[in-house]
């Protein structure tokens, strides 16, 4: 888990209010400063759904064209009439934090989060100690029964308590059940979280600089977003996520252009891209990549007769470790996953040399 960090963007918040900043000097981004110029020009808004605002078929009826518009959010409903509402029309929300989160809701890359890496960690030592404690507790308790300190009856058996007077150990049990089930579901959220996509550099710098250019937020309420290297996406596909990250270094070249989606509500500092052309784009490259890493060597074996066994041996052994390579790169794949896949790998390998040698 990394380390939350408190670093200050733009020479930090408080010099946009001609104050001087006290916070230490921000951190080099890892992309260099070729990937993130001091002033990128535009943010890269991948749409979920493209239009933001619905358009209907021009050979619908009127009546069906008057029901799919989306009434202004100032004007009066006459009473009994319910207009449709629909998910992805930003404009609706007044500007601030309502306008922060439909854009959030409209644009998956800006779906990014805070995930209080600190914080959870001193939750998690303070439960740790409040546990232990009562754990001695406990004990105490249990030795002063055990030798019959105010015990009715023999020493080892369990004390005759009445109504009026529960047993003080099952009311430090209780305790220690409720104070147990919020750790152990903190370290169960812990897991959990450990396994989201941590928000690099690039992508935090655009989505800061985005909020900052709109103006929705004042300065105390942008002061979340200095955390750097704090913030997480909930989008599963960490792979696709690292291929998406190659946009940002590229906002204005022509291939990004041809995949703007030119229906999307214009915004002066932000280009919205085709998100369904993206994932197909990503499809296409990593179906390909994997079909020439893997049949790559065969071809080579197939192809040229000639080579000594020693060098055909080499090339299966040198593709078997770039396979292994790219297998322990990809993260949430499990190391049974990545022998039975290498394993397999190297048999049909192994195979196709042997008929090699024989021949």
């Amino acid at each position: 888990m990394s380390e939350s960090r408190f670093i200050n963007l733009e020479d930090g918040l408080n010099n946009h209010s001609g104050q001087s900043s006290a916070t230490p000097p921000s951190r080099p981004n890892k992309g260099g400063s070729g990937v993130l110029g001091s002033n990128l020009p535009v943010f890269l808004n991948f749409q979920r759904r493209s239009p933001s605002v619905p358009r209907t078929n021009p050979r619908c009826s009127s009546h069906v064209r008057g029901s799919l518009t989306i009434p202004d959010p100032n004007q009066q409903t006459p009473s009994g009439v319910h207009a449709k509402i629909y998910r992805h029309n930003v404009e609706r929300y007044p500007e601030g934090w309502a306008r922060l989160a439909a854009e959030q809701d409209e644009s998956v890359n800006i779906a990014i989060h805070r995930k209080f890496s600190y914080l959870g960690n001193r939750c998690l030592l303070y439960y740790e100690q409040k546990i232990t404690r009562m754990e001695d507790q406990l004990l105490e308790l249990d030795w002063q029964i055990a030798n019959g300190e105010g015990v009715q009856g023999r020493p080892n058996q369990p004390p005759v308590q009445s109504d009026e007077e529960p047993d003080p150990r099952n009311q430090k049990i209780e305790a220690i059940f409720e104070n147990l089930a919020r750790y152990q579901q903190a370290l169960l959220n812990e897991k959990a979280i450990a396994a989201l996509y941590e928000v690099g550099d690039a992508e935090h710098k655009l989505r800061y600089d985005k909020v900052r250019n709109d103006g929705y937020l004042g300065q105390d309420e942008m002061k979340y977003l200095c955390y750097v290297n704090d913030f997480i996406s909930t989008r599963p596909d960490k792979l696709r996520l690292a291929f998406e990250s190659l946009f940002y270094k590229f906002p204005d070249s022509s291939f990004t252009n041809m995949l703007q989606d030119r229906s999307a509500r214009k915004e002066k500092n932000a280009k919205s891209l085709y998100y369904a052309a993206v994932v197909f784009l990503f499809r296409a490259v990593l179906i390909w990549f994997c079909a020439i890493l893997l049949l790559l060597p065969v071809a080579l074996l197939g192809f040229l007769p000639n080579l000594s066994i020693q060098t055909a041996a080499g090339i299966v052994l040198a593709f078997s470790g770039v396979v292994a390579i790219v297998l322990v790169w990809l993260e949430n794949i499990q190391t049974e996953t990545i022998l039975l896949g290498l394993s397999a790998y190297l048999a049909v390998l192994v195979a196709f040399l042997t008929s090699k040698a024989s021949t």
